[in-house]
């Protein structure tokens, strides 16, 4: 047992345990300052029950400020695919000392990683007099430890998991804040047996406020290959880490602590390579997904800076074509580095898969990352169907059970061979360049094909949808609407620009349909609103549904309306979406029909809709997907 300080005496007066939480643990103390202490947030023996779930437990921090100097992991890649820590202004209160963040999510609001582990990682290398600062002044009246277990195999014999971590904590103040710097990607799609395919993260580091980075972390999943990060500044391009994603997933130490300024691009290169993959892959959770993280770790002014900071995709994709040479190339292990840091679990011909979300914005969507998440296998979510005023539609000659049925069919199609029958067997065809010249686009959220083959784009120009877009309770932060045309036609064989329009009507374009009849539908998060405007475009729709910039969950409102589909009939479906989880029903007028939500037990789907982000019809076979 390490020494008692007065200070240790004084946190346990002050920290109400949420989780089962011991104090102390064998680390030797001696190597810290006699002013610390040391705390573990440990999982209170929890029993995962599937592959891939995500269990989380949570400590109250009821003081103004401590400070976490080291972490040291409690825990082992054999039962531990990964762990985050998370600082929570607020959770949600939950029966039980552990739940299952996978389908309840970490905080409640904002939440900001402090931590995160995996591969059998060592501790970090934090510089002296430089601490991660939680407790009520720092907005973090929570931790929150999340663990991902891949595989539930050390636990069939009905052994229990404590695995976290200690944390290396001090009442006095710090001279430098401690932060972490995402960049995450939220666009990735490797095709089959692809090689060095990249994905691309920029920003322009906007804060007043420098930070000094000083440790880097990558983190992907099994295709993996090189992640790399950088620093451009005046058009020139210092490089700040390069890691392969199958080493430990430590934080490793940069070359020197490199200042990141207001105006300077921050930017990280991930190479991936599938060989022996049959299927396309994309961003997701699961470890047949993949992702592509770099992070950094930093300190700041202690007044002035900010804990976290986050880079979500390619904000400005020109800037990679004077990337350094060598992106693909693996960097050389580093120095303590061993072979069996990346051993083999005993049932697996492959290394350990870890499968981080992104900063868990699957469940913490409308505060950051809009990723498109699937959502995981064995959920036991039920799919209720309500009507306009609540109760249940026994009576509504509108939609019949077939529908209804079409609707979940599209969540488990195994043993479905008529589901079978529709995959397409057509592969898709690159076609180079195409198109021809630079459009100039901003971040494009939407696309899609007329009648007549011209191809319609719904992009953001200079707006970008960030963690600052919106606040906790949905409301877009801006003031104004995008001043650049925002829909953008192209011609099929040349891809060159035939028209625009759509300036200062949209705040945050997102979903884009065109129906049977070359009607255009656009969906908006920020205004919280769908559109149908003719097909030539115009500066008023011909309907609108929603009140402008107001979101609620009723029947005249929506909160970030995802995408729409459109019968022939001209009745049509909203995804709704990133806060609200529901399928809307309405008449060609505009009329309210059927809600589909996950609350009930009308129907039996595989998978909740967590975020139901996008609609498809096949109208011959009455089947909706989503």
């Amino acid at each position: 047992m390490f020494p008692v300080t007065r200070n240790y005496c004084l946190l346990l007066l002050f920290i109400s345990f949420y989780g089962c939480m011991g104090y102390g643990g064998s680390s030797d103390q001696s190597m810290y300052d006699e002013d610390t202490f040391m705390q573990d947030i440990l999982m209170p023996g929890v029993q995962p029950s599937q592959p891939d779930d995500y269990l989380c437990t949570a400590m109250s921090i009821p003081v103004d400020n401590i400070y976490i100097v080291d972490f040291i992991p409690r825990a082992t890649m054999d039962t531990a695919h990964h762990l985050l820590l998370f600082g929570c202004d607020s959770i949600e209160t939950h029966k039980s000392k552990a739940w299952n963040c996978g389908s309840m999510g970490t905080c409640n609001g904002p939440s900001k990683i402090i931590f995160a582990w995996a591969r059998n990682a060592p501790s970090p290398d934090i510089p002296a007099d430089v601490g991660f600062r939680i407790g009520r002044e720092a907005n973090v009246n929570f931790l929150v430890l999340q663990i991902h277990y891949g595989h539930i195999e050390p636990f069939q014999d009905g052994s229990v998991d404590n695995s976290g971590l200690t944390l290396v904590m001090t009442m006095q103040r710090q001279q430098y804040l401690a932060g972490i710097y995402l960049l995450v990607s939220g666009s990735i799609c490797i095709p089959p047996h692809g090689e060095n395919v990249h994905t691309d993260i920029s920003c322009e580091y906007q804060s007043s406020t420098p930070i000094y980075a000083f440790a880097f972390r990558t983190h992907s999943h099994e295709l993996g290959r090189v992640i790399t990060g950088y620093r451009i500044r005046n058009g020139h391009w210092q490089l700040l880490g390069k890691g392969n994603p199958q080493w430990p997933q430590a934080f490793y130490p940069m070359d020197e602590e490199y200042e990141i300024k207001y105006g300077d691009m921050v930017a990280a290169r991930c190479s991936f390579s599938a060989p022996n993959r049959d299927t396309y892959t994309q961003v997701g959770p699961t470890g047949h997904d993949e992702m592509c993280n770099f992070y950094m770790m930093y300190y700041t002014d202690s007044e002035l800076g900010s804990s976290f900071e986050q880079c979500l995709n390619n904000q400005n994709p020109q800037l990679f074509k004077k990337v350094l040479p060598g992106s693909d190339d693996p960097p050389p292990d580093p120095i303590g580095f061993e072979p069996g840091m990346m051993h083999h679990h005993h049932n697996e011909e492959n290394p350990v898969e870890i499968s981080i979300p992104a900063y868990d914005h699957a469940h913490d969507i409308d505060n950051g990352v809009h990723e498109d998440y699937v959502a995981n296998e064995g959920d036991d979510v039920l799919l209720q169907l309500t009507t306009p005023m609540g109760k249940e539609a026994t009576h509504q000659p509108e939609t019949t059970m077939e529908e209804i049925s079409s609707v979940a069919a599209i969540q488990s199609p195994q043993g479905d061979n008529e589901g079978q029958q529709l995959q397409s067997k057509a592969e898709l065809q690159y076609v180079k360049n195409w198109p021809e010249s630079d459009l100039g686009l901003g971040q494009v959220s939407g696309v899609a094909v007329d009648s007549k083959g011209t191809v319609h784009v719904f992009h953001r120009g200079d707006r970008v949808w960030d963690t600052s877009s919106f606040d906790r309770n949905n409301n877009f932060v801006g003031k104004s609407a995008i001043e650049q045309d925002t829909v953008v036609t192209l011609d099929k064989d040349t891809g060159s620009k035939k028209e625009s329009w759509g300036a200062s009507q949209f705040y945050m374009p997102h979903g884009l349909t065109i129906d049977q009849e070359d009607n255009i539908w656009l969906t908006d998060v920020a205004l919280h609103q769908i559109f149908k405007y003719p097909a030539s475009g115009a500066t008023q729709p011909l309907l609108t549904v929603g009140e402008r910039l107001v979101n609620g969950n009723d029947d005249a409102h929506f909160c970030k309306p995802a995408d729409v589909a459109v019968e022939a009939t001209g009745e049509f479906f909203v995804a709704d979406g990133y806060c609200n989880s529901r399928i809307v029903k309405f008449s060609p007028t505009g009329k309210l029909l059927f809600v589909f939500e996950n609350h009930g037990q009308i129907i039996q789907l595989q998978g909740p809709l967590n975020i139901p982000h996008s609609l498809t019809l096949i109208p011959e076979k009455k089947i909706k997907f989503v």
